[in-house]
């Protein structure tokens, strides 16, 4: 059975990564046709952070990729993740097109959206992280 310390670190690799290819879209390094990979990076590891606080509260998470579900049960059991409204907004954003079939983000879609800041997902990707750092015994810093 995976732990939750292995999940969570897990969750923080997809992190770093969407960090770095981040970095390289701001500062112009890496051009890309569409932020998917991004936003599949980010979805991902706050899944797998949500998880990882459910595994370790309660023994077992959801197979759900829906994020406010997952959020909403993290929190129900203690975990923190607290979000402003504006943040709300930006993570059900992601998660209209992470959270469920049929999952836009994987797969090409054309048409007019509102669409999430990835930036600001990273920046509730990473306090999440944080948090369930605090959290989960034997987490890497």
């Amino acid at each position: 059975m995976t732990r939750p310390v292995g999940i969570l670190n897990h969750g923080k690799s997809y992190l770093k990564a969407a960090r770095h290819l981040l970095d390289e879209i701001v500062t112009q390094r890496l051009s890309l046709p569409f932020d998917d990979p991004v936003s599949l990076l980010l979805g991902h590891s706050i899944e797998l952070i949500l998880k990882a606080c459910l595994h370790h509260k309660i023994g077992n998470a959801p197979k759900s990729r829906d994020l406010l579900s997952l959020r909403t049960l993290a929190i129900s059991h203690a975990c923190v993740f607290d979000l402003d409204r504006a943040e709300q907004g930006h993570l059900g954003l992601l998660n209209n097109v992470f959270g469920g079939p049929p999952y836009k983000v994987r797969y090409l879609t054309t048409g007019v959206a509102t669409t999430h800041d990835d930036k600001i997902i990273l920046g509730i990707a990473a306090r999440f992280a944080d948090e369930a750092t605090q959290l989960i015994p034997g987490a890497a810093r």
